[in-house]
């Protein structure tokens, strides 16, 4: 799953590397326009979408089953842009009494900018097929391979969602006692300059996109699950539990135990193989999310204090976010529930073979 930048994301890419080297070079002159120039494509990218509700435009509907992967795309996106705006507005809006934000952290953001609307790598499914393409002949598949790998893909499932909850739940952790529990929805941005303002305003969109991923119709469901599993603290085998492993498991194997061996079972491994791949992305772009906001919470905090309750409860709802769709991601895969509908998961596959 890749997504390159838009042509909105590129101007504020290119103009934000205008502006980190009239930083580097100390040049007064170009400073102001440099600044202004970034305003201006940070302004007219923002006007082309939307409210700050997410991606979407004010009072438009929402979808029940939105595109999961190219929603998780726009959000790590969304925070990049974040990041690289609140980073320039540090090392140029910075107030008097305080020492203007290190280039330092401006690079960064922009390293991190680039490489998420400029991806290198071709894609999971498109780098997985390569391999099994020219991966030496397969051996016969049984009902006793496919059963293994059945449990390793269970196991996998578990593994990439813990994962994600534990860097959010380490996130949670430093932010002050109660901001979990009380954070509900983000209020307007507070009066900073207008760099740090536009790069709150994207983190805003980020996280209210993040939160809505997950369909309307079983959102309250899998927010009581993430609250569950943060009350928890990630503790050994939650996550397994929250998932809804056992029941799937159990359902897979008395399926296999009714089956014989014979050509349907390879196209179900294959269809397994390629689930685990889509699993995988999925998961993967959630990490970055995650990684990004705990990236973003401790400079932001340090360069400008006095938005830091605003911060707190951005922080706050995404992680919990980021949970919950790391958890409606590998339910999903499993077929966790009869309203999980994004993907054909792991019932669907063994139904088109059962007996």
């Amino acid at each position: 799953m890749v997504r390159s930048g838009t042509i909105g994301d590129e101007k504020v890419l290119r103009a934000a590397r205008a502006l980190e080297d009239v930083i580097a070079r100390r040049d007064t002159a170009e400073l102001g326009p440099a600044i202004h120039d970034l305003v201006r494509v940070g302004e007219a990218r923002e006007s082309g979408m939307g409210s700050t509700q997410g991606f979407r435009s004010a009072g438009a509907p929402e979808t029940s089953t939105p595109d999961v992967d190219e929603e998780l795309g726009r959000v790590a996106t969304e925070l990049g842009i974040g990041q690289t705006l609140i980073a320039a507005g540090a090392a140029v809006e910075t107030p008097a009494d305080r020492e203007p934000g290190p280039l330092a952290e401006l690079s960064t953001a922009l390293d991190d900018l680039e490489r998420e609307i400029h991806p290198r790598e071709q894609g999971v499914s498109a780098t997985s097929a390569f391999r099994r393409a020219n991966a030496p002949e397969a051996p016969i598949v049984t009902v006793e391979s496919v059963r293994r790998n059945m449990t390793s893909f269970f196991g996998d499932v578990v593994l990439r969602t813990e994962s994600v909850g534990k860097v959010a739940v380490s996130g949670l952790l430093v932010l002050p006692p109660g901001v979990a529990s009380l954070a509900d929805h983000l209020s307007d941005v507070p009066g900073v300059g207008a760099l740090t303002s536009l790069g709150l305003r994207a983190v805003q969109r980020a996280v209210e996109a993040l939160r809505r991923l997950v369909p309307v119709s079983v959102r309250e469901q899998i927010q009581q699950l993430a609250g569950t599993w943060w009350d928890e603290k990630g503790a050994p085998g939650v996550c397994r539990r929250l998932l809804a492993v056992g029941p799937t498991e159990r359902d897979a194997i008395a399926i296999l135990d009714r089956l014989t061996n014979g050509p349907a079972l390879s196209t179900a491994q294959t269809s397994l193989d390629e689930l685990s791949d889509h699993h995988a992305a999925s998961t993967r772009v959630v990490d970055r999310v995650v990684r990004a906001l705990r990236a973003l919470v401790a400079p932001a905090l340090a360069l400008f204090p006095a938005v830091a309750p605003w911060i707190y409860a951005a922080a706050a709802i995404g992680y919990l976010a980021a949970m919950a769709a790391a958890l409606w991601i590998g339910r999903d895969a499993l077929d966790a529930g009869s309203w999980a509908d994004g993907v054909d998961g792991v019932r669907v596959i063994l139904a088109r073979i059962a007996p």
